[in-house]
């Protein structure tokens, strides 16, 4: 952390000096109701600073830090908040970066590797919001990157490669939670894109299996079961253009411990009308509950029993462009239970929305309302 403190210093010390420099703030401010997931009224807004210079020879440095985050919940000023500074050469033909600081979880090992549907194995990089080093360095169709967390622990490597209309990545990491290893290849031919993946990780999977002793206090629940191990994932994804009016896609992902994941999409647009339809089966590992969980904690009166278990979903999702600025969206989704939604979104410049809707489940598909009746303004800037 005071490495990163130290070369955001640096880097606005190096901002009065240079011949080139631009500061900026940029964030987002949301304000409404819901009565399902905030219970009631909420708000939550977030200020970032945005600063870079010119070094000449073509070399930039920047910084970005997002160091005001509130909501109803509570204010937080710079603790906490982790700036990201980056020191980058380009000259057409080479580029270079040193970047350090919060890096949103995505270090070298994920940098071009593709984890494709159903696929529960990655070459995650465990950083979490821990402040990571990342090099990189790009030249042609070929790019290596490097990561190390101060906290995480051990280091990440990533490399790609682009040889025609194949694009090739690979991902590897050491860290402390167990290595992981993946490559990942795609392909596009005509109106056909065909994407392949293989990783090799480490799985953790939770249920709530504890008995809740005392149901009528939502704040006391019972223990998790958390499973952990091994997992081989391969994953194989197909997107095929029949025009540009209708598009199709499928995936299969065989996993060593979670089971075979697949689906199918369809999408089509006709004018300000859009229809999106899939079907897929997926497995997680569950509760099978005994008594009752009458607090809604999730933990039951009664030991149940936890196990892999497969499902099968399919919906529609249904969108129209009433207008230019207002857009009307609505979706079913069938599995163990039936979900639905309803809303409407209107756009009142490029910088404010408005949207009202319905939903009887969290964010189901489509747009992804919330569960409850919804009623909220999203400025951003």
């Amino acid at each position: 952390m005071k490495n990163v403190l130290f070369a955001t210093t640096a880097l606005v010390a190096m901002a009065g000096v240079a011949s080139a420099q631009e500061v900026s703030f940029s964030g987002s401010a949301t304000a409404g109701y819901n009565d399902v997931i905030e219970g009631g009224l909420f708000w939550n807004a977030d200020l970032t600073v945005n600063g870079s210079v010119d070094l000449g020879d073509s070399v930039t440095a920047s910084v970005k830090w997002k160091f005001v985050k509130f909501d109803d919940a509570g204010f937080t000023f710079g603790t906490g908040l982790i700036p990201t500074v980056t020191v980058a050469f380009d000259n057409g033909s080479l580029s270079a970066k040193l970047i350090a600081g919060d890096q949103n979880d995505k270090g070298a090992a994920e940098m071009w590797f593709k984890k494709l549907s159903g696929m529960a194995a990655d070459v995650s990089n465990w950083d979490n919001t821990a402040t990571d080093f990342t090099a990189v360095v790009e030249f042609g169709n070929f790019g290596v990157a490097a990561t190390t967390s101060n906290t995480a622990g051990g280091v990440s490597f990533g490399a790609k490669a682009s040889l025609g209309s194949i694009d090739l990545a690979a991902g590897v990491d050491t860290g402390a939670v167990g290595p992981a290893f993946g490559v990942s290849a795609g392909a596009t031919f005509g109106s056909m894109k065909v994407e392949v993946s293989y990783a090799k990780g480490t799985t953790k999977y939770t249920a709530k299996t504890g008995v809740d002793a005392n149901d009528a206090d939502a704040t006391v629940g019972g223990t998790d079961t958390v499973v952990t191990g091994p997992e081989t994932s391969i994953g194989v994804k197909v997107g095929y253009d029949v025009s540009s009016s209708l598009k199709l896609g499928a995936y299969y992902a065989s996993n060593s411990v979670l089971g075979a994941q697949f689906g199918v999409t369809a999408g089509y647009t006709s004018g300000a009308l859009g229809i999106d339809a899939y079907f897929k089966r997926s497995s997680a590992y569950t509760l099978t509950p005994a008594g009752v969980d009458v607090d809604g904690d999730g933990y039951y009166t009664a030991a149940g029993t936890a196990a892999f278990a497969t499902s099968n979903s399919y919906g529609v999702d249904l969108s129209y462009d009433i207008s230019d600025k207002l857009k009307a969206s609505a979706g079913i989704q069938i599995a163990s239970s039936t979900s639905y939604y309803a809303g409407v979104e209107y756009t009142v410049n490029d910088n404010i929305t408005a949207t009202v809707s319905y939903a009887n489940a969290n964010k189901i598909s489509g747009p992804e309302f919330k569960d409850g009746i919804s009623a909220f303004i999203t400025a951003k800037f």
